[in-house]
């Protein structure tokens, strides 16, 4: 995979579906393009709906170039105790 300013970088952690829609529409509002991307198993993976119905951890994507436009304006909305940072242990 060629490296390039397309590259989807990660700027911010969603706890569940919900959370990266809402995240992914503050971006859009600002016409910056993003996409979620599922991190580790979850229940409807496993063919367990109910284990975790929104689907577990997603991280949000943009491109490269966005990448610090993004950051920036997530670091303007979010406070600094409920920043989409990385997922709490």
């Amino acid at each position: 995979m060629a490296t390039g300013e397309d590259d989807p970088t990660p700027v911010a952690w969603a706890n569940d579906e919900v959370e990266a829609g809402l995240i992914q529409g503050l971006l859009d509002d600002r016409g910056i393009p993003s996409s979620q991307q599922r991190m580790g198993l979850n229940g409807p993976m496993l063919g367990i709906p109910l284990l975790n119905p929104g689907g577990g951890a997603r991280r949000i994507l943009v491109s490269k170039e966005r990448a610090a436009e993004a950051e920036a304006l997530l670091a303007e909305i979010f406070t600094e105790g409920d920043a989409p940072g990385a997922p709490s242990a």
